[in-house]
């Protein structure tokens, strides 16, 4: 999880949502990079090297088109935008698009074997 916001504040909500126990990493993102947070390639670069996984085999999974779709995209991620929360007229550069988390196993195979593709050649 890479998260925005200061530390403080996005620390209590984590521990209030006791996240540590459902997710392998949390990233403040406002402690990497610059200290702007997201979109920042570095928080994505940090979690990356904290899961021990590289870019393409990973994906990333957020609400917010500049900050989470952005920012994970230019670390190099595939991205998928989650609009479970938010309604989106708008247009998204995220590498897929749900509405519903039940989505997100199928989505995240197929883009986890679109990456296998482009990187064996």
């Amino acid at each position: 999880m890479v998260t925005n916001g200061p530390r403080a504040i996005q620390a209590r909500k984590a521990a209030a949502l006791d996240l540590a126990r459902h997710v392998d990493a949390i990233v403040y993102a406002t402690e990497h990079g610059s200290g702007a947070g997201k979109p920042d390639p570095e928080p994505f670069q940090v979690v990356l090297g904290r899961l021990c996984v590289s870019p393409p085999a990973s994906v990333f999974v957020g609400d917010d088109e500049i900050c989470d779709i952005a920012g994970a995209g230019s670390a190099g991620l595939s991205t998928v935008r989650c609009l479970v929360w938010r309604r989106a007229d708008t247009p998204t550069a995220a590498d897929a698009v749900i509405r519903e988390f039940s989505a997100l196993p199928s989505v995240a195979d197929r883009l986890f074997e679109e990456a296998a593709t482009r990187y064996a050649a």
